[in-house]
């Protein structure tokens, strides 16, 4: 991610942990995804209590756990369906990588 994007969202995450906000910033962040994997870095940089990040964490973590747990048995009885389906979003993802690839190192002409 850009810093210009980044930054300000470190910063907002920062003050909401060191203004008393933080044990709830870490429960709901370590349930959406994506946002889990890096909310242990501005609450590291805001000086959060290592026994209450956990201790949150660990409360967070359930119900994004049981939350894949149950739709990976639901999906179990229907494998075979949903893989056929997973084989075009194969497709997406490389077409999306490939596209960003090149428009990463693709001479600019401006």
């Amino acid at each position: 991610m850009p810093e210009a994007i980044l930054q300000p969202l470190v910063d907002w995450l920062e003050v909401a942990i060191g203004d008393n906000y933080g044990e709830f910033v870490v429960f709901v962040s370590r349930c959406l995804p994506v946002v889990h994997t890096f909310i242990s870095f501005p609450a590291g940089t805001a000086r959060m209590n290592l026994a209450r990040f956990t201790f949150y964490t660990l409360l967070g973590c359930v119900p994004w756990v049981f939350a894949l747990t149950y739709f990976g048995y639901l999906l179990g009885e229907n494998w075979e369906k949903v893989g056929s389906f997973l084989q075009y979003l194969d497709y997406v993802v490389v077409l999306a990588l490939v596209m960003r690839g090149i428009y990463l190192f693709a001479p600019r002409r401006y």
